[in-house]
């Protein structure tokens, strides 16, 4: 039995090719009563305290099927190019998958890491997920730039495909429709060439859905 140590260790994370065949989703217009129905639904997977993970010595251990995952802090700069703190947010039972996010100096990510396995799969903290896919998209005070699309492969969640980006828009929200569909609120702003201070001078908001093409 062999133990898992991050930075020591190669962690197994899913792999996503960039390789892109066709279009996997077909974005079109809806309304707020789409959004807001979709939104009533609330079929995303809640997060679960599941069993109690502690911190010892700034190392957080995580028992997976036959084997244990460690995952230890790095605050110390002269230790890692990178200052890396874990914090522990719960479980997918569903998913059979711990939640972790994964905290650097200006960012973070939320890792799923498989409990049969120990496979991880990083997505952006803004995430929504059920048994079948998982949307991913950026924070939503920056611009829209990807809202990445998984769909569910056995120990981890695949990159299927990425909406890009759409000139003058803010993803603000988005919520699950289907199994196979979710809707995106954007905010649609309109910069003023008079007053290049008032970035934001008239917002309005928009409505997508997306149906998933796999």
């Amino acid at each position: 039995m062999y133990k898992l140590f991050l930075l020591i260790f190669v962690i197994v994370f899913c792999f996503n090719s960039n390789a892109q065949t066709k279009k996997h989703y077909e974005l079109i217009e809806t309304t707020e009563k789409d959004y807001l129905k979709a939104k009533s639904l609330n079929i995303g997977l809640k997060i679960k305290k599941g069993r109690k993970i502690e911190k010892e010595n700034y190392i957080m251990t995580l028992p997976i099927e036959g084997d244990t995952i460690f995952l230890r802090d790095n605050l110390v700069k002269e230790e890692s190019p990178y200052i890396t703190e874990f914090k522990y947010l719960g479980e997918f039972t569903e998913l059979n998958k711990y939640i972790v996010e994964v905290i650097y100096i200006n960012d973070s990510k939320i890792w799923l890491i498989d409990k049969n396995n120990g496979t991880i799969t990083a997505v952006s903290p803004y995430f929504i997920v059920n048994s079948e896919i998982l949307i991913s998209y950026n924070d939503p005070q920056e611009y829209y730039k990807n809202v990445n699309i998984y769909t569910n492969d056995v120990h981890c969640f695949k990159v299927l495909d990425s909406i890009k980006e759409r000139p003058h828009q803010i993803v603000d929200d988005i919520v699950l429709a289907s199994n196979s569909s979710f809707i995106i609120k954007v905010r649609k702003y309109y910069l003023d060439k008079d007053n290049i201070e008032a970035y934001f001078k008239n917002t309005t908001e928009g409505y997508y859905k997306v149906n998933i093409l796999k």
